[in-house]
């Protein structure tokens, strides 16, 4: 089994005066639980949960979370591909149940930078202790980019750009339920 040591990061943060704190969450149980979610579904839902209770039980307002380009990216790929959608997560999002502000400020970075910037300052990004990790549909949504992109080259570009608001121009209009069909169909018929 993978671990995840915070050692590094605790004592980082010490270095600069900021207060940190470790949430145990039994993520492998609820996944164990919700065996017919995907269990990186389950798992984000818990993490989620966690930091949000905390900040609320600790009077914070505001959320960091870490995501980059390329998982906005890869989330609208596997919205679309996984649930027929066009949408993935905002730089800022506001969650109005819990007054909370969710911002990621690392979003128009691409996973290579950030990866680069934290080896420059003398860092090693700390591995995934995720027993799925590299066997998730994150994964999967990461490797057809790559490998689309060698037909493709500007494919990952063309991807951002299609995420940003006022990209989609001209949909369809949804597709209407039968009951909406049937009284469309009688309104038609004068019925």
């Amino acid at each position: 089994e993978k671990t995840f040591d915070t050692e590094r990061i605790r004592a980082f943060l010490a270095e600069l005066a900021i207060p940190y704190d470790v949430v145990d969450v039994d993520i492998a149980g609820a996944i164990e639980a919700q065996q017919d979610k995907s269990p990186c579904f389950t798992c984000a839902f818990f993490r989620r949960g966690a930091m949000n209770r905390y900040a609320n039980e600790h009077g914070y307002n505001k959320i960091a979370y870490a995501h980059h380009n390329d998982d906005a990216v890869e989330t609208f790929l596997m919205s679309l591909f996984w649930s027929g959608q066009l949408t993935t997560f905002t730089p800022v999002t506001y969650l109005d149940r819990m007054d909370l502000t969710v911002i990621r400020p690392l979003i128009y970075f691409r996973e290579s930078e950030t990866r680069e910037a934290v080896q420059y300052h003398g860092f090693v990004p700390v591995p995934s202790p995720c027993p799925h990790d590299g066997h998730t549909t994150r994964q999967d949504a990461k490797e057809l980019i790559a490998r689309l992109e060698s037909d493709v080259p500007d494919l990952y570009d063309h991807l951002a750009a299609a995420m940003r608001k006022g990209a989609v121009h001209d949909l369809w209009p949804a597709a209407l339920t039968r009951k909406e069909m049937r009284e469309t169909y009688f309104r038609y018929m004068g019925r």
